[in-house]
Formats: structure tokens, C-alpha cells, sequence
């Protein structure tokens, strides 16, 4: 008898399978990923309403859940930013890069927050698709500024929320290839080196360098173990300190003693 084969639908495949194959991952890289119950899948036309309260919904699946894991993101900046998104109704003027950068982060914040709330028992109105990645290609796309732009905080937390929204999304190999560039930006800006041990930051900014560092290093961890390939930061290259957790200085500014 001849062997039945079984075609699987495209829905009942585990989330990012064909991530490993190149032929699968072109097929499915540039596809809507969301259901119409979860964003307007046309942008908004004209005045739009929009509450600064629909914002902190719509994000607060990555705030309970993601952010206390990978803590690089300044929340309050975030949440201005969202204010800002409020009062302009969607109407945004041209954006300067730092505010392109904000966008980016915002976008795969709610991305996260909506593929979360697929697992929930959620009623949150469907986001405007300006808010979020239409498609994995649209997400590694969103992330060219970085590479234009001189290297900076604000660029690294940008490329490191559209790495999460990867992994998120089981998509391992493409957050593997923006690991790359992630540690490149992070050796660059010297997060390996703790920085009160340098002296070159107050320790509120000193702390969040802290913490995106360690997010970074966390990250090359998980894709390694998942893709079993080699680990893109080593622990002998770096002398960073855990967030409060600091062995090479006090806990004001500008005092660097060491113990």
C-alpha cells in the first residue's frame, strides 16, 4: 500500500518552523501576520481618535510579561512617547531619526503585546496598523536606521525590541543575524565595560546601559542554545556588573571609587 502523505495546514505548524528552511522562510517572511480582530488592516484615513489609555493596553502584555525579563527599555520614555502618539492622533509630522527609533521600538512592543493576547482572554480594540510590524520582513526592515545612523542607546534598544518580537515569534535564525550587529553596537559603545568602573555616566544612565547589556548577553544565550551555534559574546571579554549589583563603584554620581 502506498504511503498517505499528510499536508499539514500552514496554521497548525509550530509558530517560526519554516524559519529554518531558506525556501520556507521566503514564503512566509512578507505575509500579514495579524487577524482582523487584532489590527485594522488598513492605515487610519483623516483626523483619528486615538486614547492614550488604548497605548497602555495594547502594550501592557509586554510590561507584565517581557520587559521584567529583558529590562533595555527607559519605560517612562516609552510612555511619553505614547503621549505623544495620543496627541497627535496618528498625524505625525516628519520624524527625526531619535523619533523614528522610538517608533520602531513602539511598533514591536505592541507587536509582542498582540501576539501575547492570543494565549489571553483579551476584548482590547484592534491597534492601527501603523503600530505595528505588518510582517516579518517589515520588522528587519524597520531596523536600516541603525545602520545609517551613528551608533547610539537609543538605536541598540531599537534593534534589540525588533530582535525580541523575533524571538517572540520563533523567528531564531533572523534574530540570530541582528544578534550580530546588536553586539557589534553594544562593543562599540563600550557596554562591555562597566560603566562606573570608567566613570562616563551618571548611574541612572549607568544602570540602563547595564541592563541593555545583559538583555543583549541573555538573548546570545537563548539563540545559541536554540540554534546551537556559537555564542557571540564571551564572559572573558567583558568586566560589566550585574544591575544593582555594582563591584566597581559607589551609588552617586561621579563617584567611582573603587572598593
Amino acid at each position: 500500500m502506498s504511503a498517505h502523505v499528510i499536508e499539514t495546514p500552514e496554521s497548525d505548524a509550530a509558530p517560526g518552523e519554516d524559519d529554518r528552511l531558506p525556501a520556507g522562510a521566503a514564503k512566509s517572511a512578507s505575509k500579514w501576520l495579524w487577524r482582523a480582530t487584532e489590527v485594522l488592516p488598513s492605515p487610519i484615513t483623516g483626523p483619528a481618535t486615538l486614547l492614550f489609555d488604548d497605548l497602555l493596553d495594547w502594550s501592557q502584555s509586554y510590561f507584565d510579561h517581557w520587559h521584567p525579563g529583558f529590562p533595555f527599555l527607559h519605560a517612562p520614555s516609552l510612555v511619553d512617547y505614547m503621549r505623544q502618539i495620543a496627541q497627535a492622533g496618528l498625524q505625525l509630522p516628519a520624524q527625526s531619526p531619535s523619533t523614528a527609533l522610538q517608533h520602531v521600538i513602539l511598533r514591536a512592543v505592541m507587536s509582542i503585546s498582540i501576539a501575547d493576547r492570543r494565549q489571553m482572554d483579551s476584548n482590547c480594540r484592534p491597534v492601527p496598523s501603523t503600530l505595528v510590524f505588518s510582517s516579518f520582513n517589515d520588522a528587519i526592515n524597520s531596523v536600516q536606521l541603525v545602520l545609517t545612523e551613528e551608533s547610539s542607546i537609543l538605536s541598540l534598544q531599537a534593534l534589540v525590541a525588533v530582535q525580541l518580537f523575533l524571538i517572540t515569534m520563533h523567528r531564531y535564525n533572523a534574530a540570530s543575524r541582528l544578534e550580530g550587529l546588536a553586539v557589534r553596537v553594544a562593543f562599540q559603545l563600550g557596554l562591555y565595560r562597566c560603566p562606573l568602573r570608567t566613570g562616563t555616566a551618571p548611574v541612572k544612565e549607568a544602570e540602563l546601559r547595564k541592563r541593555l547589556f545583559w538583555s543583549i548577553y541573555c538573548i546570545d544565550r537563548y539563540i545559541s542554545i536554540r540554534l546551537g551555534t556559537p555564542l557571540a559574546i564571551r564572559s572573558d571579554e567583558m568586566d560589566v556588573c550585574f544591575p544593582h549589583d555594582e563591584r566597581h563603584g559607589g551609588t552617586s554620581d561621579g563617584d567611582t571609587s573603587r572598593h
